[in-house]
């Protein structure tokens, strides 16, 4: 299959993210008129963690993501 690589990488990038959200959401303890979500902060955390899995194995390509 074509870009077979591509696709088993960008599986374990959200797959990885995706525990770090649940860790992020499951120790989540609200603050009064905090400036911050923590929708942001995770959103934000997953993203960099994806970002980094990705040109960790195509240091070459240009990556594009939504929070930044």
């Amino acid at each position: 299959m074509k870009y077979a690589a591509e696709l088993t990488h960008a599986r374990e990038a959200a797959r990885l993210a995706s525990e770090y959200l649940r860790r992020e959401y499951a120790s989540f303890a609200a603050v009064a008129d905090a400036p911050v979500t923590i929708s942001t902060h995770a959103d934000k955390g997953s993203q960099e963690l994806i970002l980094a899995f990705l040109r960790d194995r195509y240091p070459g390509h240009a990556l594009c993501a939504e929070e930044s």
